[in-house]
């Protein structure tokens, strides 16, 4: 559930204007990965904070059991980002992972018009597969910033 709060107390930019919007929410969503013993995944919620067009999503570490007989891929959210909390532009961020329950340099990737949410094994390549080997695949917690176009 969305809370909106509005001057309550009021809070000021770096220009010194007083912003009229702080929204406190949580996204929920599964992972779809077929090298996770199970995709979708058990229902993720991650919280998201938006002041005026800042953007903050905060991720839960997420450890899933890889498929041994899947196909290697990436994750993705099964539901993109609201309208309200997607980047002006398309985002991409190094994000600890666990490929194979070894730790890797991954990356999160979001994509503006669509809200679409993809996870990689990889550092800044959006193509960058997780393992169908017997470890856990997934990635550590994390605190992600970014401004919206709303």
């Amino acid at each position: 559930m969305a809370m909106l709060l509005q001057g309550n107390p009021p809070l000021l930019n770096t220009g010194g204007d007083t912003l009229q919007t702080y929204i406190e929410d949580t996204h929920s969503t599964t992972l779809a990965c077929t090298a996770l013993l199970a995709t979708p995944s058990a229902t993720q919620v991650y919280q998201i904070r938006k002041i005026g067009k800042t953007v903050i999503l905060k991720l839960n570490t997420t450890s899933l059991a890889a498929n041994g007989a899947g196909v290697a891929a990436v994750m993705t959210f099964t539901t993109p980002l609201p309208a309200a909390y997607r980047p002006s532009s398309d985002f991409a961020s190094l994000l600890s992972c666990e490929n194979n329950a070894a730790a890797v340099t991954g990356s999160i990737h979001i994509v503006a018009t669509t809200g679409a949410v993809t996870i990689s094994a990889t550092s800044l390549a959006a193509t960058g597969v997780f393992s169908i080997a017997g470890g856990n695949n997934g990635f550590l917690g994390s605190t992600l910033v970014f401004t919206s176009s709303t």
